[in-house]
């Protein structure tokens, strides 16, 4: 299992990058996730994501 904001960035790429299962040039991929994280993408689609809050935060 996995937290859900990195979940929420697995489905962002996922849905520009397919999974690796043929054999395939592989750079058209890496750039699209390059820009991901480059555009603020990921980012923002993992803070979408709310989180528990920390009990005795300050």
């Amino acid at each position: 299992a996995s937290s859900a904001p990195l979940e929420a960035v697995r489905r962002l790429v996922r849905a520009e990058v397919p999974h690796l299962d043929n054999d395939r040039h592989f750079h058209p991929d890496m750039e699209k996730a390059i820009a991901m994280v480059r555009s603020g993408a990921a980012v923002r689609a993992a803070s979408a994501v709310a989180l528990p809050a920390i009990s005795g935060a300050a």
